[in-house]
């Protein structure tokens, strides 16, 4: 089984951060899982491009930004080439903002 499929799955995904919480490394998984549910909600028809840009910055502000509530383990230039995604989006207008947080995601 992989992490994706236990992302998926709210019964797996719920016994594994227990898992996790009790060696304190369960904010990458509940970062995963947030950022599953803004794809989601990114592949829902006429869902409002600021409430996904409201969603992307909350993702930010609990796991990327330094001393985030739950600060994801991840290097300087990541940090700063998603919070430059989210701030200033390039001209590709069909870029989503899930797609900012890719480098996280690896």
């Amino acid at each position: 089984m992989s992490l994706e499929e236990v992302v998926r799955d709210a019964e797996l995904s719920l016994q594994f951060l227990e898992y996790l919480k009790k060696h304190n490394a369960s904010e990458g998984l509940m970062f995963l899982i947030k950022l599953n549910a803004l794809h989601e909600l990114e592949e829902q028809e006429g869902i409002s491009t600021i409430l996904l840009h409201e969603r992307a910055l909350a993702l930010f502000e609990q796991f990327v930004r330094q001393d985030a509530p739950d600060e994801l383990n991840l290097g300087h230039d990541t940090r700063e080439e998603i919070k430059t995604a989210l701030i200033a989006p390039d001209a590709d207008q069909n870029a989503t903002p899930t797609e900012a947080f890719k480098e996280a995601r690896l």
